[in-house]
């Protein structure tokens, strides 16, 4: 798994999630595969100040 986020303007930061990159195929429990490569997105509002690094 892969992620990262990024603060852009005082208040708001982007987020991104990528799982499973390669696409392999396995089984966490016997019976329930898990997905192939996917990813996950999203914008944030935070309502105090997200500090800036």
């Amino acid at each position: 798994m892969f992620s990262g986020r990024y603060t852009f303007l005082k208040n708001w930061q982007a987020t991104l999630d990528i799982n499973n990159l390669l696409g392999s195929n396995y089984q966490r429990w016997y019976g329930y595969p898990m997905y192939g490569a996917n990813l996950l997105a999203g914008v944030n509002y935070s309502f105090r100040s997200i500090r800036m690094k």
